[in-house]
């Protein structure tokens, strides 16, 4: 949590873990299949419009007050695709973005399924793009 928080007192608008960078301290241990689906997933997430951060998925997130009372009313996905429309928004408002490596162990018993869960997020990823491009300004208001 303290990486999160440098990152906000740093000036960033929102901070995102990521089990992906690398940082002296973090530890990372995950699943090869669930390591090479995620770095998949993300590598389309970036193709779609989510700029400049490699890990979407990582639950760790940090927000100042004001920055999530203005995205989180504007989310329409409910499901596990929802951390993506949320950076997408809020890098068409022009929030800064700060990801932070995170320690992370894979857990057993996990609730997504690479294979069950992946092409769901997918095209809850593309529904969120359509909709965002649909909005005034895109999505900048």
């Amino acid at each position: 949590m303290s990486r999160l928080e440098a990152a906000i007192a740093a000036g960033a608008d929102l901070a995102v873990g990521s089990r992906v960078l690398r940082a002296d301290g973090v530890s990372r241990r995950v699943r090869t299949h669930r390591l090479l689906s995620g770095h998949v997933f993300n590598f389309l997430v970036r193709r779609l419009g989510v700029v400049g951060v490699v890990d979407t998925q990582c639950g760790f997130k940090l927000f100042r007050g004001e920055v999530a009372a203005a995205l989180f009313p504007r989310l329409a996905t409910d499901g596990f695709g929802f951390d993506v429309e949320l950076l997408l928004l809020a890098q068409r408002r022009g929030y800064r973005v700060a990801e932070v490596p995170v320690n992370w162990a894979d857990q057993p018993g996990s609730k997504v399924g690479v294979l069950r869960d992946g092409p769901r997020m997918l095209r809850e990823v593309l529904a969120a793009r359509r909709r965002l491009a649909r909005l005034p300004g895109g999505g900048r208001t």
